[in-house]
């Protein structure tokens, strides 16, 4: 949280309960702001995706998916269990952190220079429509 303040974040919050993308939209306004999410990025826990192909989610999964409302490609990506975990409420209390694209790279090189390994880029802002685009490849964003 200290670096991330030092790099004058105007977003972050804790991923707990209402899993990665409802934190997400508790950060950005999706009527004017387009993201695009890339699932290859999102840190799992080791396990975590064979559960979900297995079928079991958490009691809370459900009400979760509410969030899916900001997604514009719903079903290019519902099928794929690394979406699914994108709802998921056993997050683990990670920090999604908001900063400006130029100093995206930057933050991520800091926060692994405190040891904090597993710091990735898992999303960037675009000029298009507005909500998340959902990527299952990077696509050229740097990690």
């Amino acid at each position: 949280a200290g670096t991330a303040r030092s790099f004058k974040a105007p977003a972050m919050t804790d991923l707990t309960g209402f899993g990665l993308l409802g934190h997400l939209t508790e950060m950005g306004d999706f009527e004017k702001l387009g993201i695009d999410l890339f699932l290859d990025a999102v840190p799992v826990i080791d396990g975590a995706l064979e559960l979900v192909e297995q079928g079991f989610s958490s009691s809370i999964h459900p009400s979760n998916l509410r969030s899916r409302r900001v997604i514009t490609n719903f079903s290019d990506h519902s099928r794929d269990a690394r979406f699914s975990l994108l709802f998921d409420p056993q997050t683990s209390g990670g920090l999604m952190i908001a900063v400006p694209d130029e100093k995206a790279d930057d933050l991520v090189a800091a926060l692994r220079e405190e040891g904090l390994s597993k710091a990735v880029i898992i999303a960037r802002t675009h000029s298009g429509a507005p909500g998340v685009r959902i990527h299952a490849e990077k696509q050229g964003s740097p990690t």
